[in-house]
């Protein structure tokens, strides 16, 4: 898998700028059929494709593979920053495995009430419960429809599966990612901006110096 420095242009969203090492991975084009139901893959064959035909161009639409992301950086590099101004333009799922976690506790809901159990007895989330709840909502139809941002994933430690594993893990999803992108940043601009974070006590949001503290005053 080759990775390189590349100038990214997303038209349809708005968003342009240098994203580093974006590698693109099996994506499945508008030619491809392999994916669509039996029916609809008849309905196409019948048919020459004419871009001018409204019905016949939302039909591939429909049922065309979405867009999907995996967001991988060191903590800090802003990977989720990145990730819900993506999932906002492209209209994406985002797929958060800590705040997904947050979000079952809240509603009490039975994967939650495991982790809440788990965690009472100062114990970690087991990595494989993590994974089985991403697999869950990749392959929900949400991102079916609306396809992903995956932010945190894959994640460093090996305690449970190998990096190499859960890459092998992503390769083999039905809902396979488009792009991966790779933030880098330097260690020591990392500490610094790690460094000049706060944390808002209730919300539990992050804020880089720069927002709480900038050079000039911001306009309302």
């Amino acid at each position: 898998m080759k990775a390189e420095n590349t100038q990214m242009s997303f038209p349809e969203s708005g968003i342009t700028g240098n994203i580093p090492q974006i590698i693109s991975m099996e994506a499945v084009s508008l030619s491809d059929t392999s994916h669509y139901s039996s029916e609809v893959e008849a309905l196409l064959r019948k048919v020459d494709y004419d871009p001018y035909n409204e019905d016949e161009t939302e039909l591939r639409y429909l049922h065309s593979k979405p867009t999907c992301f995996i967001i991988v950086g060191k903590p800090g590099s802003g990977r989720t920053t990145l990730a819900r101004r993506l999932a906002l333009e492209w209209k994406c799922e985002i797929i958060n495995p800590t705040e997904m976690l947050q979000q079952a506790i809240e509603m009490n809901l039975e994967f939650g009430q495991k982790c809440t159990e788990i965690l009472m007895k100062g114990e970690a989330i087991p990595e494989d419960m993590v994974i089985k709840m991403l697999e869950d909502k990749i392959n929900s139809p949400e991102a079916a429809h609306h396809g992903y941002v995956l932010d945190d994933f894959p994640c460093l430690s090996e305690a449970t599966i190998s990096i190499k594993d859960q890459l092998e893990l992503i390769k083999n999803w039905k809902l396979k990612p488009d792009f991966i992108i790779n933030l880098k940043i330097p260690d020591k601009d990392l500490e610094r901006r790690r460094t000049g974070q706060k944390i808002d006590p209730i919300s539990g949001e992050l804020y880089t110096e720069d927002i709480y503290k900038p050079e000039k005053p911001v306009k309302e």
